[in-house]
């Protein structure tokens, strides 16, 4: 379903109506929306899937929300090009990142593939959940040029703890992260919060998946 979005994020100091957001519902019970206009994981929940009434009510506002346990992730953009390593992650991505949202594509299991072009890449973000909902996994491939310092972080919190075989938790196990075999992450501190990166130059193909 594509309808705004009002977005407050992870630490609750936001107030963001995301107007180009497109909310994906699967029958696992596990669904998710994703800001068309960064490329990026707003949130995920499990339940039932949205309400729709704000819609359509009276004269309606367009936007919807979300029935069920919500893990609120953050408005930023997950790919970025990280200019030094005390820089601030961008609110948005700018001019240099020549963003364009390219559409998605349906498998045959009708699940989304999500297209964009930035930094003169193609991105491929493929979305699902796994375990009959107990995880939601994301494949990422990318197709051009990688060199530089492009970046893409998966999550942000105030504290980020690495554990063995590629598990981290974020924010005292409010979610966790896991980083598929033969992928490898870093953890950085920045503005009273920690976020953990995959550096683009080491790879051009990498998938995790997000447990709550």
């Amino acid at each position: 379903i594509r309808c705004f979005v009002d977005f407050k994020g992870y630490d609750r100091s936001l107030k963001n109506r995301i107007v180009h957001a497109i909310s994906a519902g699967h029958e696992e019970k596990l669904h998710y929306t994703y800001d068309l206009d960064e490329g990026n994981l707003l949130q995920i929940w499990r339940g039932d899937f949205l309400d729709a009434t704000p819609m359509w009510n009276e004269r309606g506002d367009g936007s919807s929300r979300p029935r069920g346990s919500l893990l609120e992730l953050d408005a930023a953009p997950d790919l970025w090009q990280l200019t030094a390593p005390e820089v601030s992650w961008c609110d948005s991505l700018d001019q240099e990142a020549a963003y364009r949202f390219k559409g998605y594509r349906l498998d045959e299991e009708g699940y989304p593939t999500f297209q964009y072009q930035a930094y003169g890449l193609k991105v491929f973000d493929k979305l699902y959940p796994e375990e009959e909902g107990k995880k939601l996994t994301r494949e990422i491939k990318l197709e051009g040029s990688t060199e530089g310092q492009l970046h893409f972080r998966l999550a942000a919190g105030s504290k980020i703890q690495a554990h063995e075989n590629g598990w981290y938790s974020i924010d005292d196990q409010r979610y966790y992260i896991h980083l598929h075999a033969n992928q490898s992450a870093s953890i950085r501190s920045v503005d009273d919060q920690q976020e953990l990166l995959v550096r683009l130059a080491e790879t051009s193909e990498f998938s995790y998946s997000i447990v709550f």
